[in-house]
């Protein structure tokens, strides 16, 4: 593959991107359809349907999202002309892009339930969308695909979201960061984890589980754990 080739590539997957961030899943569709006329199909790649499902979660269409990962699925199981696995299979990129989409989806329902729209409705929503989640959960797992430190700390901050916390959540949710430490050692946890990783501390363990947690922590989330404990 040439250097231009190349580049015409990225322009496409940069056009779909931008199309994607912006939820115009109808010219993400023209896009795509216009790369997968170029050279029988050649062009195509998953990143380009990651692209898909990326704007099919800003539209908040779970149909449109299975449709798309099922669609791959179904792609991966065709053999190409070299007997090279399919450029259209899943990979761990796609099911960041689905995961990521379906969060933002339930966080979207849950600031609408939080306000009183559509109350019953939208709670049904959001419970599909959850069991959606735990279904991919469990299929990215089966595959073998690794959890990325951004997905982690996404999923810590959807448990945040929910509101209260019931003990059995806070605990899950220590444990969770607990389990972020130990495969993420040296990457940063967002503020909002941060936050409330020390306030349930307290709850917990104390000043103990947040070393456990956090090991090297920096200074001022010392100051903060010392202020909420001596003041409320």
């Amino acid at each position: 593959m040439t250097d231009g080739m190349v580049f015409a590539d990225n322009i496409w997957v940069q056009w779909l991107e931008k199309f994607a961030k912006n939820g115009q899943i109808e010219s993400c569709l023209l896009l795509l359809n216009k790369i997968s006329r170029m050279d029988n199909g050649s062009k195509l790649k998953a990143s380009h349907f990651n692209s898909i499902l990326t704007a099919y979660g800003i539209r908040g269409d779970l149909d449109g999202l299975r449709s798309t990962l099922q669609y791959m699925n179904q792609m991966s199981t065709q053999p190409t002309a070299l007997g090279n696995p399919n450029p259209l299979s899943p990979n761990a990129a796609t099911y960041w892009s689905y995961i990521r989409s379906l969060l933002q989806m339930k966080r979207k329902l849950g600031t609408l339930i939080r306000n009183g729209e559509a109350f019953e409705e939208n709670m049904e929503k959001k419970q599909a969308l959850q069991r959606e989640l735990d279904q991919i959960m469990s299929e990215m797992s089966s595959r073998e695909f690794s959890l990325s430190w951004k997905l982690y700390t996404y999923l810590l901050e959807d448990m945040l979201c929910e509101g209260e916390l019931t003990w059995d959540q806070i605990q899950t949710f220590i444990a969770s960061v607990v389990a972020a430490r130990k495969v993420f050692p040296r990457q940063p946890l967002t503020d909002a984890v941060v936050s409330a990783a020390i306030q349930l501390g307290e709850l917990e363990n104390g000043l103990l589980f947040i070393k456990d947690a956090f090991g090297n922590f920096k200074k001022k989330y010392v100051y903060i754990y010392i202020y909420i404990y001596f003041f409320f």
